[in-house]
């Protein structure tokens, strides 16, 4: 089974395509998932065969999938955020779903070793005294941004306590991918929402679509990702 297509263009022009790779059926983590890419030279008209971006997964509890995919426009470097391990519904402070960078340095043919980030995110080893509490966290997966003064942004998939109910937070990085940091705040609103996704507007202010059900939710940051506007339901899409 694959799931969860990610695409990113460089800039050179080469597109990149991950997948997930799942061996144990259909669903979501805990189980057996590989990251894989592939890549075209020619706008999509040809792939390249598989390429691994994360290590092979032998058991339930060692899959990574879920890419987030960003370039850095600075470096060129691609970075693929993943999720890892335990499974988000059943992740707590001291046994969290793991979040993961890899890297790649030429364009997505071969994959530095993941790194975990969870304790700079959250979870019992975090030292932030709030976020070490918080019970799970992913990122959203598919594109993230690189805004135009070089931060790169993710949206942060956050589940506070043992109730299902799901904030959007922001994941950004000022040093390349680094060091990551989680924003103050995130889009205020009683009815959830998840797996959100962030773009640039040319006055620099960030805005936030979120996806729910039956509609969708919005909000504006205009600090860089740093706090949030109350979410409003969007009825015309």
């Amino acid at each position: 089974n694959y799931r969860i297509p990610a695409l990113l263009t460089l800039q050179n022009g080469n597109i990149l395509a991950f997948a997930d790779k799942r061996y144990n059926g259909a669903g979501d983590l805990p189980n057996r998932i590989e990251v894989m890419v592939k890549i075209s030279t020619n706008n999509g008209t040809n792939w390249t065969g598989e390429k691994r971006v994360t290590p092979i997964s032998t058991s339930t509890m060692d899959g990574n999938g879920d890419t987030g995919c960003v370039l850095d426009r600075k470096t060129g470097d691609v970075l693929a955020l993943v999720a890892a391990g335990q499974g988000f519904l059943k992740s707590t402070s001291n046994d969290p779903i793991r979040i993961k960078v890899v890297r790649s340095k030429d364009g997505g043919e071969s994959w530095l070793a993941p790194v975990d980030i969870t304790s700079q995110v959250y979870g019992a080893g975090c030292k932030d005294l709030t976020r070490r509490n918080w019970q799970a966290a992913f990122v959203t997966s598919g594109n993230g941004l690189q805004m135009r003064n070089g931060r790169i942004i993710f949206v942060l998939n956050v589940r506070q306590t043992t109730s299902t109910f799901v904030e959007n937070y922001i994941l950004y990085s000022d040093d390349g991918g680094y060091k990551w940091r989680v924003s103050r705040g995130s889009p205020k609103n009683p009815r959830g929402g998840n797996e959100a996704k962030v773009v640039e507007l040319n006055d620099g202010s960030l805005l936030m679509h979120i996806r729910w059900t039956p509609n969708r939710l919005q909000s504006r940051s205009y600090d860089y990702g740093e706090t949030w506007t109350d979410a409003t339901v969007i009825t015309d899409l």
